[in-house]
């Protein structure tokens, strides 16, 4: 089974997160998603500081990774945070 690795970068940090594995992108970005709409987590608090990367995949039956030159975005903190009733969530009106 093939998977992605992820990261969350932080800007200010100039760091990214430790590589994690999951399933899909589409995993990835859901559970990205609900870490940015916790009040209490700095991604919610400080979201032009983050976002989530993709390095590639990893085929979990041979080990074999297939990575990127260079990590790609999949979202952005600032577009998964759902503010209020009606505003703005990953970049489409509610």
């Amino acid at each position: 089974m093939k998977t992605v690795l992820v990261s969350i970068f932080d800007r200010k940090g100039e760091i990214y997160f430790p590589i994690h594995q999951t399933k899909s992108p589409a995993v990835a970005i859901r559970e990205f998603q609900s870490q940015c709409e916790d009040k209490n987590s700095p991604f919610n608090k400080f979201p032009n500081d983050y976002c989530l990367c993709i390095f590639g995949e990893m085929d979990n039956e041979t080990a074999k990774f297939n990575l990127f030159k260079e990590p790609k975005i999949l979202a952005e903190a600032t577009n998964m945070i759902i503010k209020d009733e009606g505003e703005i969530i990953n970049g489409k009106k509610n």
